[in-house]
């Protein structure tokens, strides 16, 4: 809260955006990804064949912790609300979790990293173990540009959200804002 606001007159409360895993998750991945190709360009088949089996299992992770994690009654109940509106909403509340598309890009990104993962051992794919890596760094940059303009959006300031997982939302931000449908 600004200095000189009366608390009354804040219309912001704080809410928790990610818990530690969901923050963590996708720089590992992107790390991960990085030194993976870093070693396949040094020739370093024992490290790089250990992060093509590694990746995925970190990408699984990322894609089941939001159903299986401290929030997911309300994740599962976003995920069955009825329309794809709520995806694409401006102001949807982000305090519960990932909403279907962000969902679709995590089954995507561990698609990917599967299909290089499997891809990595065949000596006459490698331009298909490059493109599906290529494709899920991609798509994790997508992620990760994404959560930093709906924080740019919603005026959240970047650094607590990352490092703490808070940030500010209004107890009315979805229905003031007509995303709620």
């Amino acid at each position: 809260m600004p200095a000189g606001v009366a608390a009354e007159h804040w219309p912001f409360h704080v809410v928790r955006l990610w818990d530690l895993p969901s923050r963590l998750t996708p720089p590992l991945l992107l790390a991960g990804l990085l030194a993976a190709w870093g070693t396949g360009i040094a020739g370093w088949l024992g490290p790089h064949r250990a992060l093509d089996i590694a990746l995925p299992w970190l990408a699984l992770f990322h894609l089941l912790w939001p159903l299986c994690g401290p929030r997911r009654l309300q994740v599962r109940r976003r995920l069955q609300s009825p329309g794809w509106h709520a995806s694409f909403a401006a102001w949807a509340p982000r305090a519960l979790g990932p909403g279907r598309l962000a969902m679709l890009a995590r089954a995507l990104v561990l698609l990917c990293l599967l299909g290089a993962a499997l891809t990595g051992s065949l000596a006459a794919m490698p331009r298909l173990h490059l493109d599906l890596a290529l494709a899920a760094l991609g798509l994790l940059l997508a992620q990760l540009a994404g959560a930093l303009w709906q924080h740019r959006r919603s005026g959240d300031a970047l650094l607590p959200a990352l490092l703490k997982g808070l940030g500010t939302g209004r107890l009315d931000e979805a229905l003031r804002h007509g995303s709620a449908r």
